[in-house]
Order: C-alpha cells, then structure tokens, then sequence
C-alpha cells in the first residue's frame, strides 16, 4: 500500500513537468485526450463498482472540497458518471487506500494537461 507521503511525492513528479510546480487545485481541467478519457472511465468504474453511484458522487464533492479537483473537473465528471447510473449490487464504503488510489488517477490525469 502506498503511504500518504509517497502519493504526495508521485502527485509532485507527475505534476512537475506541467507547470513547474505543484498548487491546489491539482487537477484544473480533463484533458482533452482519449488516454485521459479511458482513465476517467476506469476511475469511476473503480469508485462505482466499490462504493456505488451515491458514494461516488459525495466522493467527488469531497476531492473538491480538499481541493484536489475544481468545480468544474466536478461537474465533468459527474456527467461522466450518468453512464454509471446502474443498480451495483454489493457497495462498501471508501476507505483510505480508495481515497489514495483516487489521489493516483488524479495525479496522472493532472501530469496529462
């Protein structure tokens, strides 16, 4: 498992090469690039299959209220998750290592822009 230290340091390296320094909030904007869509895809299919449809939505508000998203990286992805909109049939809450994984993909989703 990846401590928090650790997924702070890979946040700074995948985000140094964008714009030689790492603020909040990490991820400003979606990429505009099919690589980036298919990990938003896996991502909310990570979070929707864990946690269900609810908790992936009250997720993304939290990531934006930590500031590791924008409002608008919030919406865009809630209108991505309209395609999850499905019955799941065993959900669970997040738990730390979900949250850090989240970190990840924002992480290089962020060094894509």
């Amino acid at each position: 498992m990846l401590r928090e230290e650790q997924l702070e340091q890979l946040l700074i390296h995948e985000t140094a090469a964008t714009d030689g320094g790492l603020t909040k909030p990490y991820l400003s904007s979606v990429p505009d690039v099919y690589v980036a869509e298919r990990l938003v895809f896996d991502w909310l299919e990570f979070l929707v299959l864990n946690g269900g449809y609810k908790r992936t939505m009250d997720a993304l508000r939290y990531y934006h209220t930590v500031e590791w998203l924008t409002e608008e990286v919030e919406a865009e992805l809630q209108d991505y998750l309209v395609g999850f909109s499905g019955e799941v049939s065993s959900t669970r809450e997040y738990d730390v290592d979900d949250h850090h994984l989240s970190l990840v993909y924002i992480a290089r989703l962020a060094s894509m822009t």
